[in-house]
């Protein structure tokens, strides 16, 4: 009975140092990590798929986020029941897939401990599925989703959030004339008439993020400082703090 007892003992503790061990060296270095460097190598291609405004980019400074590698990019989508294109322009700072895989493992392990295959692969289907790992800083993205009927909206954004900018037809299935386009890229904040509830890329709404503890005023165009706050120290970090507390409500 004692010899039964002191190989459980052992069994358990051998376990509970693998999970240990296995968070902190990838916590500690993420660089070198064999499960972010795989993670990483599937996402490529996958993200080169998904990430249809990513055309011919163009280095711009953005008010708001000086410093950061903001591009501009002219882009086209069809309308499939129509059979014509339609062009807009948006602004975009997305991560490249080792920076977007250091984020998902880390707030797998922040939030629940260790980063399991299966997890990662949730979160992974469900960024392409959601942005394609695209984050709009300014101007249009085009989606067929209301209806998705082949022919896509219009749905401005700012700081990785769909908002209404006045003076630019929201959910419109009409190409947005050169002034709308130009006004999705240089609205200000007096020009948002509604703020949406998801933060891209994995689009964490404000309970969420309050659920995971976020303490900053989420109301109203707050949210948006919020997105842009985090997103940007994001950038310069191992963790993405909305994308925890979306895993923390997901998985």
């Amino acid at each position: 009975m004692v010899q039964a007892l002191k190989y459980v003992l052992v069994c358990v503790t051998i376990w509970a140092t693998l999970l240990t061990t296995r968070a902190e060296d990838i916590a500690s270095s993420t660089n070198s990590s064999p499960l972010i460097d795989n993670l990483a190598a599937e996402l490529a291609p996958r993200l080169a798929q998904a990430r249809y405004m990513e055309v011919n980019p163009k280095p711009v400074v953005v008010s708001g986020w000086e410093g950061f590698p903001t591009v501009q990019c002219t882009y086209s989508v069809q309308d499939k029941a129509l059979n014509t294109n339609k062009t807009a322009v948006v602004i975009l700072l997305d991560p490249d897939a080792r920076r977007l895989a250091r984020w998902m493992v880390n707030a797998c392990i922040s939030a629940k401990g260790l980063a399991t295959t299966n997890d990662l692969k949730k979160l992974a289907d469900f960024i392409i599925w959601q942005s394609g790992g695209q984050f709009p800083v300014r101007g249009i993205v085009y989606e067929d989703i209301l209806p998705a009927n082949g022919i896509n909206e219009i749905y401005c954004f700012r700081d990785g959030v769909t908002v209404k900018i006045n003076g630019v037809d929201h959910r419109s299935e009409k190409q947005p004339t050169a002034a709308q386009i130009e006004k999705s890229l240089t609205a200000t904040l007096k020009d948002v008439t509604w703020v949406g509830q998801y933060a891209r890329i994995q689009s964490t709404t404000r309970e969420q993020y309050k659920a995971a503890g976020g303490r900053d005023n989420v109301e109203g165009t707050n949210w948006l400082e919020v997105s842009r706050k985090l997103y940007q120290k994001a950038w310069n970090s191992e963790t993405n703090e909305l994308m925890t507390a979306w895993v923390k409500a997901n998985l």
